[in-house]
């Protein structure tokens, strides 16, 4: 839940703290320009919803549909681009936000989050209207932890799936600039490479490569009989 004029300060924050991480680990602005993601018009069109949505001050259940439209535009957007760094954690984010959108219809606002911040009067008596697809956070609702409950001094009220998304928009900026990718395979390729440790000793590939059956100077036993003691001789047979 947002004060219309703060409404894009998390996810500017998030950006510029981003671009200060990136620098700092050695990325470069103009790696910007060499990131190749898929799908672009599916984040710009995701990214337009959003802002259109968190500025208005209309209500309705139309609002809500707008949202998960936009929701599931940036997940197609974050999944197919997964292996950038970061990117998986903006799925979580988004996963989180969605699942009570859906679940509840509206995006559940807790009273007392939205008190602290400033956004509605305390001494309000009677139901209160919220802007944008929300709603004050009630019994009825079935998935209250996932509410926007945490509000901030700048008359915001952030989710849980906020704070992993806007994280998210951290670590992706910031590997975009170093330039950064998550590698294919990822722990199962390390399990892979650590299986045949649980085998066991691998087996030998000839008699003479095991310490019992060597005999002095490193020479295999059967090798050494033979030189200290030669076949004799037998007579041709008539």
């Amino acid at each position: 839940m947002y004060a219309p004029p703060m409404a894009v300060l998390p996810t500017l924050l998030a950006v510029l703290g981003g671009i200060a991480l990136g620098i700092i680990g050695g990325g470069r602005l103009d790696n910007v320009v060499k990131w190749r993601p898929r799908l672009v018009s599916l984040a710009l069109i995701g990214l337009v919803l959003q802002i259109a949505i968190r500025m208005t001050t209309m209500r309705g259940d139309w609002l809500i549909v707008v949202e998960l439209e936009s929701a599931f535009a940036l997940l197609a957007f974050a999944v197919v681009n997964r292996r950038t760094g970061g990117m998986v954690v903006i799925v979580l984010g988004l996963a989180l936000n969605i699942v009570p959108t859906v679940i509840d219809w509206g995006i559940p606002t807790e009273r007392g989050a939205a008190v602290s911040a400033g956004l509605i009067d305390q001494t309000h008596v009677g139901p209160i209207d919220v802007d944008g697809p929300r709603h004050l956070a009630t019994s009825a609702d079935h998935v209250r932890w996932l509410d926007e409950r945490l509000a901030l001094p700048t008359g915001q009220v952030l989710s849980i799936g906020d704070v992993v998304l806007h994280l998210g928009y951290v670590l992706t900026v910031s590997s975009i600039l170093r330039r950064r990718k998550v590698r294919r395979g990822g722990p199962s390729g390390y399990g892979t490479k650590i299986r045949p440790l649980g085998r066991g000793p691998a087996p030998r590939k000839g008699p003479g490569l095991h310490p019992s059956r060597m005999g002095p100077a490193g020479i295999p036993r059967a090798a050494y009989r033979l030189t200290n003691h030669p076949p004799v001789n037998q007579e041709p047979s008539v």
